[in-house]
């Protein structure tokens, strides 16, 4: 069957899944974001901790570009298409806000909550299933609000704009991580949206945003873009098989393998259909290839990952 025959909710659905098995995996894993890294790691154990370590690097980089330790303790955070809660995790036990993590998906606002509640540090963060087209909040209720890969996800981009300008009090910031591609706006595979050059600013300003900044991350990204793809080889996809057998038996293993298979079908079919990819691409990994394409992109120019810091006015 055809990418383009599935519809959105069957993709999300595969996608979580084979998160949600990842995420079963590792037990302390609570970012599933692009990362940043100074240098390609040249070895796979470097490589593990690059992967490990980015995420929260790209983090630093947002607080950084946002000057979220300039908000008051206590200040009220709105982190929308939350994952694991680990951004959210990250604000409230860093900064002290109280945060509102939401996501469009209940397996994942389940696994969260029973996460950050085992590792005993979530406190200050509020789990709650939500989409950010339809936000079930009170006219200016946030100070901040998050989106960390999120908008990509998302097809109605005005309505989630309309709906973060709404909830946002006047003076408050998002912070809006995301890619840009040098084409127009682009979807792939049913699941992501890819913003056109501009778009992000067009809409921020239709919907009473000022770009107050806009940081263009692209070449950390990419570096740690390469040891992703790396680890996306079959080698290493049947490397975890045993892994996920020891933290989940057979159940975990099985889930494991059909969540690599389908995602793994499912990038084929797009890169096939849009020229990306050859018939040896299954020999190499679909995977592997779409992380080694988006490194290119990035190093390239034909796409862009940047920080927003977008003031609601």
């Amino acid at each position: 069957m055809a990418t383009r025959d599935r519809t959105p909710s069957s993709v999300d659905g595969h996608y979580a899944d084979f998160f949600g098995a990842i995420a079963d995996m590792a037990p302390r894993l609570v970012h599933l974001h692009y990362g940043i890294c100074e240098a390609v790691a040249p070895t796979p154990w470097s490589g593990l901790r690059a992967l490990a370590s980015g995420p929260a690097a790209l983090l630093d980089a947002v607080w950084d570009a946002g000057q979220v330790a300039s908000l008051p303790p206590g200040s009220r955070g709105l982190d929308i298409g939350c994952g694991l809660g680990g951004t959210s995790l990250e604000l409230a036990r860093r900064f002290g806000l109280d945060m509102v993590a939401i996501d469009q998906t209940r397996s994942q606002v389940r696994r969260a909550h029973q996460r950050l509640g085992r590792m005993k540090s979530g406190r200050g963060v509020h789990m709650a299933h939500a989409t950010g087209t339809a936000l079930p909040f009170a006219d200016r209720s946030f100070d901040l609000a998050v989106t960390i890969e999120v908008v990509f996800h998302i097809a109605d981009k005005r309505a989630l704009f309309a709906e973060v300008a709404r909830a946002l009090k006047p003076g408050a910031v998002w912070l809006l991580v995301d890619q840009e591609n040098r084409e127009p706006s682009q979807r792939v595979a049913g699941l992501f949206h890819f913003a056109g050059p501009g778009e992000i600013a067009d809409l921020a300003g239709a919907a009473g945003f000022a770009v107050a900044r806009e940081v263009d991350v692209s070449a950390g990204v990419a570096r740690w873009m390469k040891t992703y793809a790396a680890m996306a080889a079959p080698a290493w996809q049947a490397a975890l098989v045993p892994l996920a057998f020891a933290r989940g038996g057979p159940a975990l293993a099985r889930r494991y393998l059909r969540g690599i298979r389908t995602y793994e079908r499912l990038v084929l079919e797009n890169a096939r259909r849009t020229g990306l990819a050859g018939e040896d691409a299954r020999e190499r990994g679909a995977i592997r290839e779409l992380r080694l394409h988006t490194q290119r992109c990035l190093e390239d120019g034909r796409v862009a990952y940047k920080i927003w810091v977008l003031r609601r006015g």
